[in-house]
């Protein structure tokens, strides 16, 4: 896999967080950088991470990953993924719902 580059235009620098948006809630979902590029997301740079900000009434939320967490390469992760869902089957498109927390 190949280094992907911000998705912002004309910054060449290299991708490490991707952003999606939960329109329905208002709120802007900045993660690691996915597995693989999405149709909808965008892939950003460090400057670019640390610098976004959204319209008034949006909310961010900022996903961290514990790297003790991680287990095995994107390689291992996107072979295993092949091995459960082979070629050609239908599956369903990812969806991302916020949660508000409970008390």
């Amino acid at each position: 896999m190949g280094n992907r580059v911000c998705s912002k235009p004309a910054c060449k620098r290299v991708a490490v967080a991707t952003l999606t948006y939960v329109y329905a809630d208002s709120t802007a979902v900045l993660g690691p950088l996915a597995a693989a590029p999405e149709p909808h997301c965008y892939d950003l740079c460090q400057s670019h991470t640390d610098s976004l900000t959204v319209p008034v009434g949006w909310e961010v939320v900022r996903l961290k990953v514990d790297a003790a967490l991680l287990t095995g390469t994107d390689l291992d992760y996107d072979t295993s993924y092949r091995d459960r869902h082979p070629a050609g089957t239908n599956m369903p498109r990812p969806q991302l719902r916020l949660v508000p927390p409970t008390e």
